[in-house]
């Protein structure tokens, strides 16, 4: 394989959206210690925190395509993401969502290290959106890792330095905020014109609804 054949065959697996997010786990396997679970995908991928006296303190990370607002149908009716977008946009949820929908699941729980007498598994740490772009994403792994570290020991002195550029340049932010943006994200989902179509019609709704005395 030629140089140029083996960059191609690396920027056509970076923007693959299935090749992209494996990336991301693995990798967020390989720092966490914990191999993945056969339903990552589904699932997402956890890890243990803190196990004492029978309770398990764990983390949560899942990648999900970023749709845009989620509002009441009457403001912003939702539409398939492959009719919306070319592309997926990652985001990486970290300890968002609730167990019942998208926690580890109890077989590979009961396969972390000292965990056969765990009775109760509970989510720890803070909570975070990173929304990203699909060449950055993997580059995020160890990021996340370290961001919770950081949070948990309340420790500014040990936050990261982000691998690529957030919306949010002050390191005291980057750690304090909970809802991160890089900046290529941000830019190719503001420049999308499946979003600039949406903007089109939000207005739209919103000046029918003031001409008839209406509005949220």
């Amino acid at each position: 394989m030629t140089t140029t054949e083996a960059t191609t065959s690396k920027t056509r697996h970076q923007t693959d959206p299935v090749c992209a997010r494996q990336a991301f786990y693995e990798r967020l396997a390989a720092v966490t210690g914990v191999p993945l679970h056969p339903w990552h995908v589904r699932c997402g991928h956890a890890w243990p925190h803190t196990i004492v006296d029978g309770k398990c303190w764990y983390h949560h990370v899942i990648v999900q395509p970023y749709v845009g607002c989620i509002a009441p149908e009457t403001y912003a009716p939702r539409y398939p993401l492959d009719e919306r977008y070319e592309r997926p946009i990652p985001r990486v949820y970290v300890n968002y969502f609730d167990t019942r929908f998208h926690g580890p699941p109890t077989a590979q729980c009961r396969r972390w290290p000292g965990c056969a007498k765990v009775k109760r598994f509970i989510r720890a740490g803070a909570d975070l959106e990173l929304t990203t772009t699909l060449e950055q994403l993997s580059d995020f792994a160890e990021w996340v890792v370290g961001w919770l570290r950081a949070r948990l020991i309340e420790d500014l002195d040990q936050m990261p330095m982000p691998p690529h550029a957030l919306d949010m340049s002050k390191p005291y932010d980057i750690y304090r905020f909970n809802y991160l943006w890089t900046v290529d994200a941000d830019h190719e989902y503001d420049t999308a014109p499946a979003t600039a179509a949406r903007k089109r019609r939000w207005n739209i709704r919103y000046r029918d609804d003031s001409a008839n005395g209406g509005g949220r």
